[in-house]
């Protein structure tokens, strides 16, 4: 495991900040088409960060012909409670065969 670390060959290899580095870079180069967001300002600023997608992608959040599409419902919906009680987060796996149950732990 730490030699494929080293090569760059599994997820959060050593060229992971580089590649997030990269994206920085961009979206400050060019806002219209890269969208960085930190954790932290999600975080932070929940309802601004939903409010800030479709704005990004110059759409509406109401677009598509709902009328249950507010901020409040989508962070509803997005919530880990809600998350977490997802059947497929209970039983499902990941692509690589890991149980998705793993990432959430009882507090």
């Amino acid at each position: 495991m730490f030699e494929a670390y080293c090569r760059g060959v599994i997820l959060y290899g050593p060229y992971y900040w580089e590649h997030v580095f990269n994206y920085l870079k961009g979206s400050l180069e060019d806002k219209d088409h890269i969208l960085f967001t930190k954790y932290e300002e999600i975080i932070e600023e929940q309802s601004l960060q939903v409010k800030r997608l479709p704005e990004f992608l110059q759409l509406s959040i109401r677009q598509g012909g709902r009328r249950d599409g507010s901020v409040e419902k989508i962070l509803s919906l997005c919530s880990l409670c809600n998350l977490s009680n997802l059947e497929t987060n209970k039983n499902g796996t990941t692509r690589i065969g890991v149980d998705t149950n793993v990432f959430f732990r009882k507090g």
